[in-house]
């Protein structure tokens, strides 16, 4: 049977029932977010002197996280930002300790 133009066709049978929201698996790579997020407060931590120890933590923990995502394959993007973001925020926090403590020792 055929519908006429401009008008949808009569619902058969059982209507169709809703299954819910769509999973998040649509590639997302929850190492490399979770490297990123360590790696982004690493970076912000990385400019107080001694709580820049702390921000060493978490920067290392987000270069592990995100060579792992890397590794994984999927949104390497992410991934390589949370190494990269990792890797400057233990190279300040070295230069950020070294102004500290040369600064403590001229006073």
């Amino acid at each position: 049977m055929s519908t006429p133009a401009g008008q949808y066709p009569q619902p058969s049978g059982q209507p169709g029932y809703w299954n819910g929201p769509k999973s998040a698996s649509t590639g997302q790579n929850g190492l490399a977010v979770a490297g990123f997020v360590l790696g982004l407060i690493a970076l912000l931590l990385s400019w107080v002197p001694v709580v820049n120890l702390f921000g060493d933590f978490l920067a290392v923990l987000g270069l592990v996280f995100g060579g792992v995502g890397m590794a994984k394959g999927r949104n390497k993007g992410l991934a390589i930002a949370a190494v990269v973001m990792s890797i400057c925020a233990i190279g300040l926090s070295i230069v950020m300790g070294a102004a500290f403590a040369a600064s403590m020792s001229t006073s």
